[in-house]
């Protein structure tokens, strides 16, 4: 698969067609180079002359040589390389794991066996390392491990209150907290700590798998046994720092949401049905005591808007996925929802549908693992068309002639020439049991996201 070059990365040819230097990424004392064949071994003979003339040339009888030859020898020159349990492909341009790393995280989850009742931190904190390693090329992982997290931590918390009333810790803990500059309490301090976090984390205090964790540590079971239909791995234009591809916008209010791309050329608007609409800030006034489970945040609501807003970009690549330039494109979607953003990139742990709405984003991401979701923030100010698009209803409500797209066409130049996307009632059912906490399956699978329609002109029931 031939790389395709952007503004960043252009390429290993200059003006005149000839290859330009090989950049040396240092790893501690590695040395890593990726040059095509015919430079390959003067890439290596410039990498062992560099490592010379900062460490000095071979001289045997004053000192020992700077580069290990057995270390050098064993190493293989090849498109495929293993290093630090990940396997680089620089023919397919991918980044996979290597096979004892999947063999290490099946006898991590074989220990959470069905019939397992209890557990210690340090064990469920390996799994968690685990899977963590995982998610670093299948970012959503992230969302499917969120009861091993909060079992995580309430078991350091529980550990760690433990180790502070235990008598025989007092003077550990105390010098831990010298707040002396002179060495010696420096390191008497240092030593304490070390001391404190080994008997924190090393207790042999046990918990009992609760069952969101058992439901959890199944379905990952279930996705590591099944490596052929989930793929472990990710392209390599998703990892580096590059132009996007294409680029979408989306915002939210308490009537409802839209988005855009004029990349893609859609534009979608979606109002709140009333069951939703009822629990807003618009008409619900939160207390302390109806807060849980009956309140539906603005942040909630701006999450819904990136999924859709993905949702309609899937359906757009996948239809015109002939005419790509690569096989792997990149798609940046911006909100000015911070909350939003970050829940793109980590599980919503504080909120139930939070957390079951990352399961639809975690389906439409594990389903077409080819296309690189990068959420941004972007001010509100600068997210002038996708605030106008989601409040096309109180727009069409207080206009005396009826509002159509059109006019926010000839506002925009850049909505010109775009269809407009219908979510499916099955995505839209998804999202709205979601926000109603009804069950959602961590892996739900929607057979269809939506089609696309010509643009006709909306009164005010819009």
């Amino acid at each position: 698969m031939k790389a395709v070059s952007c503004s960043i990365h252009k390429g290993v040819l200059d003006k005149t067609g000839k290859q330009t230097n090989t950049p040396h990424n240092m790893f501690v004392d590695d040395n890593h180079i990726a040059a095509t064949k015919p430079y390959i071994k003067l890439a290596q003979a410039a990498s062992i002359e560099g490592l010379f003339r900062i460490l000095g040339f071979p001289n045997t009888p004053l000192r020992r040589t700077p580069l290990s030859d057995d270390k050098y020898y064993r190493e293989k020159c090849s498109h495929n390389k293993i290093q630090l349990g990940y396997v680089i492909d620089s023919c397919s341009m991918t980044v996979s794991f290597a096979d004892e790393r999947f063999t290490k995280i099946l006898s991590s989850l074989s220990n959470f066996h069905s019939k397992r009742k209890l557990y210690t931190l340090r064990e469920a904190a390996t799994l968690a390392g685990h899977l963590e390693f995982f998610a670093s090329m299948t970012p959503w992982l992230r969302f499917l491990t969120v009861a091993l997290k909060k079992s995580i931590l309430i078991a350091l918390q529980t550990n760690s209150a433990n180790t502070s009333k235990d008598k025989r810790n007092q003077k550990l803990i105390s010098d831990s907290r010298l707040l002396s500059h002179d060495l010696d309490d420096i390191r008497k301090k240092n030593f304490a700590k070390s001391k404190v976090l080994q008997k924190t984390w090393h207790s042999r205090h046990k918990y009992r798998v609760s069952p969101s964790l058992r439901k959890e540590i199944k379905l990952l079971q279930f996705l590591f046994k099944n490596r052929s239909t989930y793929k472990f791995a990710s392209p390599i234009a998703h990892l580096i720092k590059k132009d996007f591809d294409f680029h979408a916008l989306g915002d939210a209010c308490l009537e409802g949401a839209g988005g855009f791309s004029s990349d893609l050329q859609f534009w979608w608007y979606v109002p709140w049905p009333k069951p939703i609409l009822h629990k807003t800030l618009k008409h619900f006034v939160p207390t302390y005591k109806t807060l849980s489970g009956n309140f539906i945040s603005i942040n909630l609501l701006e999450y819904v808007t990136i999924i859709i807003t993905l949702a309609a970009s899937i359906s757009k690549i996948e239809q015109n996925r002939h005419s790509l330039t690569h096989p792997n494109p990149t798609l940046s979607i911006q909100s000015d929802n911070i909350t939003a953003v970050s829940w793109t990139r980590k599980a919503a742990s504080s909120t139930q549908a939070g957390k079951s709405l990352a399961f639809i984003l975690t389906s439409l991401l594990a389903q077409h693992q080819h296309i690189g979701l990068s959420s941004t923030h972007i001010a509100g100010k600068d997210n002038d068309v996708a605030d106008e698009i989601s409040r096309t209803s109180s727009l069409a409500n207080t206009s005396s002639h009826p509002f159509s797209i059109h006019v926010l066409k000839q506002k925009y130049p850049q909505l010109r020439g775009s269809l407009r996307f219908l979510p499916s009632p099955e995505l839209l059912c998804a999202i709205w049991d979601a926000l109603l906490l009804k069950p959602v399956h961590p892996l739900i699978k929607i057979a269809s996201y939506g089609h696309w329609q010509a643009d006709i002109t909306y009164g005010s029931h819009f």
